[in-house]
Formats: C-alpha cells, structure tokens, sequence
C-alpha cells in the first residue's frame, strides 16, 4: 500500500507541476499576444529604410540605411550613429497603441495640430509612416499621438523618448573610428599660415616635422618619425585613450568663416589608424574663449563641414615642445622586476649586484650579506630618472667613449645587458651626457648623477645583531674594561659577574636585551678592516657585547660579538663598530652605549 500511495502522490505532484508550467506560460503567450495586438505596424526593425525626425522648432534630420549601416542626408551630409538610429527603427516598427481615443474632436485639444514631434519612416516594402506626437494626457502616463491622419492615440512614454532626438545624439559624436582595436598609429603636426600672407588672401599653410608613433603587435609604442627611437609608453596610451573616447559637443555646422576658430589654418593636424588601417584627420584650432569648468577645444574632421568642441585635456600629451617629447625619458625603460643582476664600475668602485631566489646578493668583490632595501632604493632611483632631450648620434664631446661611470643591467629573457653610460659634462646647461638603456643619449641633471655613485659599502647588510628576546639565555659585555655576564634563572636574570651583585629590577635587563636585539647600523665607514683600529677606538672598544639564545629544540647560539669604539669626529650623535669576523667598519647611533650605561646602574650590592 505504501508504495502505490507515494506512487499515487508522485503523479499528482507531476499533475501539479504540468498546469503550473502550462498556466505560466499561457500567461506569457498572453502577454505576447495584447503586446502584438497592440502594433501599429507590421514590419520589423530592419525593414525600415529612411526615417525623418522633426523636433519642435528644429530642422528635420533625416537618416537612410545603406548596407545595414546609416548615413544622414538631412540637414546635411554627415556622418550618423547607427546604434542610435537602429534603435528609433526599433521603436518605430514596435510602436503600440495602448488606447485608442473615441471621439477625439479637434486635433488642437491634443496639441495635434503643432505637433511636439513628427517621425516620417519608409519600409522596404513601399509602407509608409507618418506619426505625430503631441502632449501628455492628463494622467500623465501615455502621449497623445497620430498615426497617418487616422485615429488618435494613446503612445507608451518610453517609445517617444526613443523617438524625440535630436541631431546632437544622430549623428556620429566620435573624433575618430578605430575599431574595437583601439589606435595602433598617430601622426601629430603643427601647422601655419606663410608669413606675409595678407589680409583676406587664402593663407598658405605650412607645415613643421610631424611627429609619428607606431603600437606593435605586443601593444609597445615606438616613435618611427623624424627619427626612429623608444616612445613614452605612459603617454602613448594615455594620448591614444584620449583620441580613442573623445566625442565633439556643440556643434556649429556650416560656420562662416574658419579664422573664427583658428581652424583656418588649423593650429594642429592629428592623423590615427585603427584596425581597417585607414587614415582618419582631425585638425585643432583654439582654445573656446568663454571660461568653463571643462574646457575645450575647436576641432573638425577632414572632409565634414562642421566645428565642434572636444575637451582641451585631449592636448595635453601632444609633443608641442618638440619631436623629443613622445620619446622614452627614462633612463630605465623597463619594469625593475625585469632586472636580474647590476655591474657597476666607476674608477676603483665596482661591484656585481645578482638577483637570486632568496633576495639580491652583493657578488663582488667578494659575497657579502646584503642590504635587500639599499638595492631596492637605486633600482627605485634609476626607475625614477628621467633625461632631458634625445640625441640620435654620438659626439665624441658626449665622454662617453670613456665614461665616468658604467652600469650594465641585465634583463630577464634578455642576452646581451643594456648599458647606462654617465660622459661629460655639458657646461652650459650643467647636465651631463648619458645613455638611455635603449642606448638613445639624453642628459641628466647633476643631481641624479650624484645618486648614480655608489660602492660596493653602499649595499652591505647593515644588521650587526638581532635575535630573539625570550630565548635570550646569557649576556655578556665589558664597558670600559669592565666586564658583565648575566644569566637567566628559572624566574629571573641574574649577576654572575661581577661576583655579589644583583639587579635592582628586572627592567634593566630587558633594556640591555632591547638596546641589541635589532641593531642596525646606520651606514657602513669601511668596507675593509683598516690596519690601524687605534683611530676608531675599536683597538680597545668603549662595549663589547655577545649574547647567547636557546631555543625551543635546546640548540644554543652565540651571536657574533658586536664592539662600540670612539664618537665619530663628524657626527658627535655616532660611535664606530665592528662585528666579529666580519671585516666592515660601521657607524652606529650613540644610544645603544647610552642605554647600557643607564642600565648598569641597576646593578648593586647584593
């Protein structure tokens, strides 16, 4: 019994499932169905072939679809924005009557007779449409509107809007047409009138170098013209994002007279390719006279009869100063994560750089620990150079046959490493000749050349101690020759020597662990350890300090002992330092000795 029940059950709940599906979509076919009944027009979208929208006090715009796309024909030859005028066709071919109006009396009752907009379309098949739109009804849902003099009718407020455009949103409103490609080339050039030309004479135009920069397939820009060389690739592709989305606004069409706009001559010609890799123009002329809060600039294209205005941040990135300006400045003109290792030379200062897996490693002239942030500071600081002027050739008056300073970096995927060259020095403008790492000389400021020189001290590890506090098991130190061990019992540190003292608390203890653990170096004096160490007081140290960890496995560790000699004669805030087995001399800060002395007061007679 129980299995017919459920049986029984599962062929009801079927039946339930079945007439849910079939009302629901009966309900949906009704739907489609009133909406159908409700068309005026029988045919679709694409049959429409010419439309022509009269706005109140407007001149007519009239569109005509020529091989799936439109063009507009009235009041000028232009070109149209077909997304535009696909969607009027839309809204035409789907125009519904929501409710017709019995006896309508005169057509001036629904402002019928000066119609708010009037929308005239031709189809493929010879149908004609006459449609006219005048005011709200008085619920303020639906329009009034007139389909061929025939009766009136309610129209959907949606539909007239689709409808009631003006030629601002018909026409095409982009500076150019690339493609969904995007702009793979643009050719800027600064133009003229002849000098001499008189008043009222048409003016001879002259044209400057025009300045041309090509994309790659890769998406890298280059600069072909006057001269070939690596192009800014910041401002190329925010230069071509400018002219790709640019889109004119107030439109003045058939101006009288050019010279108005300074569009006769223009001021600037500017040619982009897209995908089709045809040729668009587009000349600029002056700035609009009235101020705005986004202010613009006088454009029009070759061949169009009319002036409009484009936002005036779209000049920005032109190379107005010149051919260089499109150029790569950088003296680095690839990622720092692309570099793998650095050879410096520069008189008796050379050193490797080497970019391993665990961090950077200062390779020559010998291995040495490594400061991971100092390398990261002069990549960041040749990334960050940029030069002044390009020069295709080299002169010998350049220096760089023999430069002062070289840098050869090597790049991931890269062979052969590309090379920084530091030369002469130009006395008139005070910059010096240098080399791009594409090899293009430009010159850099004697600032940035003092960054550029550096030593092999420059890189070395600066931390002369660090360990963990809470496995900190022994302290041992002398102070001017005297000598302190501490040890850690069960509960607290202890005195072991001198004998018979104790600490008077415990918080000096934990000052003497924090004043080393941590302590960094503030430069690096010596790269060697120099054959007199009286001078630096290091012979006989001011403190010496070791410390010994344990940790949770029972392994102890003694750390290399760090020695505080003399004030530096320089800086008074400075004492020298060395670490045990290493050869460096450093600087450290006056507090660590400071700190000690402080704490050792807490220790007393037991």
């Amino acid at each position: 019994m129980k299995t017919r029940t459920n049986i029984a059950l599962l062929a009801v709940l079927l039946a339930l499932c079945v007439g849910y599906w079939y009302a629901q979509r009966s309900k949906e076919q009704h739907k489609i169905n009133v909406a159908e009944a409700k068309r005026l027009f029988a045919f679709a979208p694409t049959d429409i072939t010419s439309i022509t929208i009269e706005r109140e006090g407007e001149r007519a715009s009239t569109g005509v679809r020529d091989a799936g796309s439109w063009r507009i024909t009235a009041p000028m030859t232009i070109p149209a924005n077909s997304l535009i005028w696909e969607r009027v066709a839309k809204n035409i071919a789907e125009l519904t009557n929501q409710r017709t109006v019995t006896d309508p009396g005169e057509l001036s009752v629904y402002k019928l007779d000066q119609p708010r907009l009037i929308v005239r379309a031709t189809a493929k098949d010879g149908t004609k449409v006459d449609l006219r739109f005048g005011e709200m009804d008085p619920t303020q849902k639906f329009r009034f509107a007139q389909s061929g003099g025939d009766t009136i009718f309610l129209a959907a407020p949606n539909q007239f809007f689709e409808l009631d455009r003006d030629l601002t949103w018909l026409r095409d409103c982009e500076l150019f047409n690339e493609g969904k490609a995007g702009i793979s080339y643009i050719e800027y050039t600064p133009m003229r009138a002849k000098a001499g030309t008189a008043d009222g004479d048409q003016p001879v135009v002259e044209r400057a170098v025009s300045v041309i920069a090509e994309k790659d397939a890769q998406g890298l820009w280059s600069v072909v013209a006057p001269t070939p060389g690596t192009a800014d690739q910041e401002m190329l592709n925010t230069l071509a994002g400018d002219l790709q989305f640019a889109r004119g606004r107030d439109y003045v069409d058939a101006p009288e007279d050019l010279k108005d706009y300074q569009l006769d001559p223009p001021k600037t010609r500017v040619r982009v390719k897209g995908e089709d890799g045809q040729l668009q123009t587009a000349y600029f002329g002056a700035f609009e006279p009235k101020s705005k809060e986004n202010p613009g600039i006088y454009a029009m294209q070759e061949g169009q009869p009319s002036v409009f205005v484009v936002d005036a941040q779209i000049v920005n990135n032109f190379p107005q100063a010149g051919p260089d300006a499109w150029r790569e400045k950088r003296l680095i003109t690839r990622q720092g994560s692309d570099i793998t290792s650095i050879k410096y030379s520069a008189g008796p200062q050379q050193f490797l750089l080497v970019n391993e897996e665990g961090g950077w490693k200062l390779k020559e002239p010998q291995e040495e620990a490594t400061d991971q942030m100092a390398v990261s500071g002069f990549i960041a600081a040749l990334l960050e150079m940029k030069g002044k002027s390009s020069y295709p050739e080299r002169k010998p008056y350049f220096g760089l046959d023999v430069p002062s300073i070289r840098i050869a970096i090597t790049y991931k995927d890269v062979a052969e490493p590309a090379e920084i060259l530091v030369g002469a020095q130009d006395p008139t403008q005070g910059r010096y000749f240098v080399t791009q790492d594409s090899g293009v000389v430009t010159m850099l400021p004697e600032n940035d050349v003092e960054k550029l020189k550096r030593s092999p001290k420059d890189f070395m590890a600066r931390s002369l101690m660090s360990f963990n506090q809470v496995e900190a098991r022994e302290m041992k130190l002398t102070l001017e020759d005297t000598a302190y061990a501490f040890s850690k019992g069960e509960q607290a540190w202890l005195v072991r020597e001198p004998g018979g003292k104790v600490l008077e608390s415990q918080d000096d203890m934990r000052a003497l662990l924090g004043a080393f653990d941590g302590l960094n170096a503030e430069s690096v004096e010596s790269a060697v350890t120099p054959p007199d160490l009286s001078i630096l007081g290091l012979d006989k140290p001011t403190l010496t300090v070791t410390v010994t960890t344990q940790n949770e496995a029972g392994e102890s560790t003694t750390h290399a002992a760090v020695s505080i000699g003399k004030i530096c004669p320089d800086d008074n805030h400075l004492r020298y330092a060395m670490v045990a087995g290493r050869p460096q001399v450093y600087r450290v800060k006056q507090a660590p000795v400071s700190t000690v002395r402080e704490a050792l007061r807490g220790v007393i007679d037991q």
